[in-house]
């Protein structure tokens, strides 16, 4: 019949609305981002402290390492942005990685400390900054109805990584040193670049489906606002109607309450 819609139908639009396969894939790839984004400067302990045995450097030197990396990534937020509207999410999460992994590869050939500032420091800092606002937040643009159990999978990310990380960094340094550690760790972090593959551009069927509801929702939100200003102002004009009369006897106090609360 004209007007219905088939359960098949439904169940179409439903996975357009929650970006199907497509969607979950890029929640998928949003995980991946925030077990790097949330867990590797809480567990850099281990590293830092083998850094410092074998430099000899003080502690506060040795902290600058993690200050740059923690003020970078929280920090390149509006270049981030520039690069999205320019190549896309894919584009700058890709870069990133690729960026703060050559950071990891570069400190195994340092002779010093200040030379990690650099490489440790600065790239992986800036590496990271490109990957993380737009790696931790493209999945709010496909997922719609079932929002609050993509953002728990994402929130969950950070918590998994800070238990996995301390002690791998660990074993690594006690089977490979330092050096082979941010070896192993560089090669790792190279798993972002198979998160930015899957932050796939938005389908045109979705973009679709998102403009035709887009009016209906409009509509049907001004038609309520006209409606509730129209009570309103009827109460309004009944309670001062009621004032100059002085007939508040009369007067439904149901109605009075029921004005005054709203």
């Amino acid at each position: 019949m004209e007007g219905t819609e088939s359960p098949r139908s439904e169940q179409a639009q439903e996975k357009i609305q929650d970006g199907g396969c497509q969607g979950w894939l890029v929640v998928l790839g949003s995980f991946i981002c925030g077990m790097f984004m949330y867990g590797v400067y809480p567990s850099m302990g281990p590293l830092l402290v083998a850094v410092q045995r074998y430099f000899e450097a003080s502690s506060a030197g040795t902290a600058w390492i993690l200050s740059l990396i923690v003020f970078l990534q929280f920090g390149v937020g509006p270049i981030a942005n520039v690069f999205v509207k320019k190549v896309g999410f894919r584009m700058t999460v890709m870069c990133g990685a690729v960026m703060s992994s050559s950071g990891f590869f570069l400190s195994y050939f340092a002779k010093n400390i200040l030379f990690l500032y650099f490489s440790l420091g600065i790239l992986v800092g800036l590496g990271y900054g490109m990957v993380f606002t737009p790696g931790t937040g493209v999945y709010s643009l496909f997922i719609k109805k079932r929002f609050t159990v993509a953002n728990y999978i994402v929130a969950l990310s950070g918590g998994l990584s800070v238990l996995m990380f301390p002690p791998m960094l660990q074993i690594c340094i006690d089977t490979y040193g330092w050096r082979g550690t941010v070896l192993v760790f560089g090669a790792i972090n190279a798993h972002l670049c198979i998160a930015a593959a899957l932050f796939r551009p938005r389908s045109a069927q979705m973009d679709e489906k998102e403009d035709a509801d887009e009016p209906v929702s409009t509509a049907h939100h001004d038609n309520r606002g006209r409606k509730a200003s129209s009570r309103n102002l009827r109460q309004i004009l009944r309670v001062c109607d009621c004032y100059h009369r002085k007939k508040f006897a009369s007067y439904n106090h149901r109605d009075i309450l029921r004005y005054v609360v709203r």
